[in-house]
């Protein structure tokens, strides 16, 4: 584990240089806000500075504020008390491989990832993306299990959980350890029809 905080703009450039669990659905192609090549752009040092879309930055404003609104809620839906995690994690083995928590429940080994969103693709369950997030998240930080609160809609929390699956993790291990290595040879990576047009 490293000393830096959670938010900050060491945190924001320590990031570049790792793997971290939000990168994961992007390299996997299952990131419904970014390709593969805007990632290793970011890496690279070389992500386009454009306008950010209003809505997403409005989302992820609200996203932010609303993370201790999940906490409450969550508390008090299990009766378990929930801390904040604001530490960067980086894996005991795999220096590459870290991950940023929202919360942890206290006296379990249990990651919470706190959630909103008013789409239709958390309908059929917890969405792949967010799943692959999680199982980073639990391999690169060594806890056993995840809880995934999601405020819906404003007002539903609806909950999923999670054990982590050492081979699965390693299974994810590998697809990110191609990716670096495609960094450093500079490619090839998977496209999108907006990250073409960028």
């Amino acid at each position: 584990m490293t000393a830096l905080r959670r938010d900050t703009a060491d945190w924001l450039e320590a990031r570049r240089a790792y793997i971290t669990s939000t990168d994961l659905p992007v390299i996997l192609g299952l990131s419904p806000y970014k390709a593969e090549a805007d990632l290793a752009a970011e890496k690279m040092g070389a992500a386009a500075v454009e306008e950010p879309d209003p809505k997403r930055a409005r989302a992820m404003r609200l996203g932010k504020a609303l993370e201790d609104v999940i906490r409450d809620e969550d508390e008090a839906e299990h009766g378990i008390r929930l801390r904040k995690v604001r530490r960067f994690i980086v894996h005991p083995t795999i220096e590459w491989a870290a991950t940023s928590l929202d919360f942890e429940r206290v006296g379990e080994r249990c990651i919470v990832e706190a959630k909103t969103s008013r789409s239709k693709r958390w309908d059929e369950g917890l969405p792949q993306d967010v799943e692959a997030q999680c199982r980073w998240q639990m391999g690169s930080a060594g806890y056993p299990r995840a809880h995934v609160a999601l405020l819906k809609g404003g007002s539903e929390l609806e909950c999923f959980d999670l054990e982590h699956e050492p081979d699965t993790f390693a299974g994810l291990v590998e697809i990110a350890a191609d990716f670096r290595a495609r960094l450093a040879a500079g490619g090839p990576f998977a496209e999108s029809a907006d990250s073409l047009k960028r």
